[in-house]
Order: structure tokens, then sequence, then C-alpha cells
């Protein structure tokens, strides 16, 4: 009588302790976070001898506000540079390939993109997949902004999947199938 008892216990202490539970909000952020590197820098390459290009950014307040130069007077056969930065737009400069800026090319901060918040954790039939939800938003906004043609919205909402590995829970990108033929 005591041995198939022990036994049963035995059984269920395997079952219930092999089976990892699923990760908590807190969790599932770190994850997603050391993942996709949260906050990320978002860049900008300007192209300071393009012509269409300064022809742009005249339409901005970048030039009026001190952060940039623009040169107006074309010659014929000019290949210097249209745009120049200014010092007080320095710290907004991002380390470029020198091939980039023999080519008259800059990369800028434009802002930073930071994770928000979990909207929702979905579990897969199986137990295996979870589906987050979650937001991002923009943070750390330069004047270089001004440069995106088409401004995104400030919070926006992302999707991820996570699987259950023998090393925990890890970002998985092909676990969109597990939940479409659910």
């Amino acid at each position: 009588m005591r041995k198939p008892l022990l036994l049963l216990l035995s059984a269920i202490f395997l079952f219930s302790s092999c089976g990892k539970k699923e990760p908590s909000r807190e969790e599932a952020s770190k994850l997603i976070r050391k993942y996709y590197k949260y906050p990320q820098v978002f860049d900008y390459d300007i192209s300071c001898g393009d012509e269409t290009v300064a022809r742009q950014l005249l339409s901005t307040d970048l030039e009026k506000d001190g952060w940039i130069n623009i040169r107006k007077t074309i010659k014929m056969i000019d290949t210097g540079a249209f745009i120049t930065f200014t010092e007080k737009a320095q710290p907004y400069l991002l380390p470029t390939d020198p091939e980039d800026l023999k080519y008259h090319r800059q990369n800028v901060k434009v802002m930073d993109i930071d994770m928000g918040e979990i909207i929702s954790m979905e579990t897969s039939k199986d137990g295996n997949h979870i589906m987050i939800s979650y937001t991002v938003k923009q943070i750390n906004k330069t004047p270089f902004i001004a440069v995106l043609r088409k401004q995104a919205k400030d919070i926006q909402e992302k999707r991820v999947y996570l699987a259950r590995t023998d090393q925990g829970w890890m970002v998985d990108k092909q676990a969109e199938a597990h939940f479409i033929f659910q």
C-alpha cells in the first residue's frame, strides 16, 4: 500500500516540476528587451552632397534653428557638400563609416525607440509557445526628427513569440504558425 502511494506522489512531483511555468510579464519583458536590445537608437543617413536632400531640408526648420547650414549656390561641377552641421548639432552626429564620409553622408540620431508595456500574453494549445503583444514608444526625440518624411505614431503595437526550450523561454521568429493553425 505504501509503495503505490509513494510511486504516485513521486510521479506527481516529477511531472509538476518538469513543466516550466509561463514567464511572468516582467520576465517576458526582460527577454524581449534583451533580444531586441531596447532601447534602440533610431538613426538617419543624410546625404549632404545631394542637392535634392538639401532642397528637402530647406523645408524644415533645421537651418533656421541653427542645426545645419545649407549652401544655396551651386556651381556646374560641384562635388562638395551642400549641407554642413553646426556645432550645435554635434551631440546628435553618430559615428559614420569613413567611406560614407568620403561621399558626404552623415548618420544623425533621430530618436530612441524603447519597449513600453506588455498588452497581452496568449499561450498556444500545446503550452510551448506564447504570443505577446507589447508597445514600443519613441523617446528622446532630437531636432533631426524633421528629416523623416512620414511621422510614425509615438506608440506602436508589436507582436513577438516565445517558445519553451530546454534552456527556458526564448524569442522564436517562427512560432506564429503555432497560433495560426490552432
